[in-house]
């Protein structure tokens, strides 16, 4: 079970998570959340969660803002220290509310409570039949915003001073706040990551030679600015030419 947890009080946010964690050992931790802020930009940019564990009242908002802003479709169990909210809370999603300081138990209970509505859905509705839409885009912080760039876009995203750079085939440049490694998962098979500093998008290929060393270089269109010299390794060449192929 993937779980998401938005909690702006640092102690209590690892509190309920080493809960969560001991009371449902199979489940996964897929972020902590500490501001309505971060939570919308991660909603924006990720996969829902199964299940999702939050505050009402954050430092920089009500998280009741958040969910009549951003679609996040999925249960929710709420955890405070005020119960004026609970009308208002299952009226979005919210399938228990729990109040601070919580116990362990308090968590089990509300997770039993959520697998018995799951169990009662999935004899209607078999969940793992739907095909949620891809992510097709990247958020990158410009100035004081936030701006998604299509994956058709992106040219080329690689490590330069140990900072991660997306550059666009217009030649615009962000920087990104995520690992190569990450962003492997996010990207379709338009891209391939060619080495351990760079992943490509294949429309930017324009011309692969050999090196005497059995690495690849890959020529990239003139109008493309870079001053990487882009090599594909003797290892990863087989995968590289199969990719290009698109075997």
């Amino acid at each position: 079970m993937r779980i998401v947890i938005i909690e702006d009080e640092a102690l209590t946010a690892a509190d309920l998570k080493d809960s969560i964690l001991k009371v449902a050992t199979s489940s996964k931790i897929d972020a902590v959340l500490g501001s309505i802020q971060e939570a919308e930009e991660y909603f924006l940019g990720n996969p829902l969660p199964e299940l999702l564990f939050c505050d009402i009242q954050l430092g920089d908002g009500s998280i009741f803002d958040l969910l009549n802003k951003v679609n996040i479709d999925v249960p929710i169990i709420f955890c405070t220290a005020y119960n004026e909210h609970a009308l208002q809370a299952f009226k979005l999603n919210g399938i228990e509310y729990i109040l601070k300081p919580f116990s362990k138990e308090d968590v089990l209970r509300a997770l039993n409570k959520y697998e018995r509505l799951r169990s009662s859905f999935k004899s209607r509705f078999d969940y793992n039949q739907l095909q949620l839409p891809k992510q097709q885009h990247l958020l990158v912080h410009y100035r004081d915003t936030i701006v998604p760039v299509p994956f058709s876009d992106i040219g080329m995203i690689f490590i330069a001073n140990q900072v991660v750079y997306l550059q666009t085939f217009a030649n615009k440049k962000y920087v990104l706040h995520k690992t190569l490694e990450e962003l492997e998962q996010t990207l379709d098979r338009q891209f391939f990551r060619v080495n351990r500093t760079a992943i490509i998008n294949k429309k930017l290929v324009q011309e692969v030679g050999k090196l005497l060393t059995r690495k690849l270089l890959i020529q990239l269109p003139p109008d493309f600015k870079t001053d990487l010299k882009l090599t594909v390794s003797k290892t990863k060449a087989p995968a590289f030419l199969k990719w290009m192929k698109g075997i």
